[in-house]
């Protein structure tokens, strides 16, 4: 159902809040499966230590998923002319302290996963080239962005008030 939050909500004012996003695939037997949760779990624990927030062990998230897409698994779309839908999980975690305060992390934290089924995210699909500079220039940016905000999927209000930037 519907969050209710207070105005004074520190999520709403400090951008302590993170997030994930991965997708569970209807498989050609009929269970479903979701890629790479454990990857996914790593980078939410690294998000929250970024913002100084309390760590949700991997287990639990991973759990979490299992059992929301074994709740929803009707909603898992099973379309064979098109295997590139899905049902998307966004896993997200707001601090839910109440107060105007800067520069001090939330004490508590509200931890939700939503669903909704999901088609390709290319309306024309993907195009595989594979080839060696397209390698290279995704390793040269992956190793550009890993200090910056875009490897951490956070509201980046939140960087101010939280860990320190360190080099970027």
């Amino acid at each position: 159902g519907p969050l209710v939050l207070d105005p004074a909500t520190s999520a709403l004012h400090y951008g302590q809040e993170i997030f994930e996003g991965l997708k569970a695939y209807r498989q050609p037997d009929g269970s479903v499966a979701t890629f790479r949760p454990d990857m996914n779990a790593a980078r939410f624990a690294r998000s929250a230590e970024r913002l100084a927030m309390a760590q949700l062990p991997a287990e639990l998230f991973i759990e979490s998923l299992r059992a929301l897409v074994e709740v929803d698994q009707d909603w898992v779309p099973s379309n064979p002319e098109d295997p590139d839908e899905s049902l998307y999980l966004r896993p997200l975690m707001i601090a839910t302290d109440v107060g105007l305060g800067v520069n001090r992390p939330s004490a508590t934290y509200t931890y939700l996963v939503l669903a909704s089924p999901a088609g390709s995210y290319f309306a024309s699909g993907v195009k595989k080239t594979g080839t060696e500079n397209e390698a290279q220039l995704r390793s040269t940016i992956n190793a550009a962005i890993r200090n910056n905000v875009a490897f951490y999927p956070i509201d980046a209000r939140g960087l101010v008030a939280s860990a320190p930037l360190g080099d970027a």
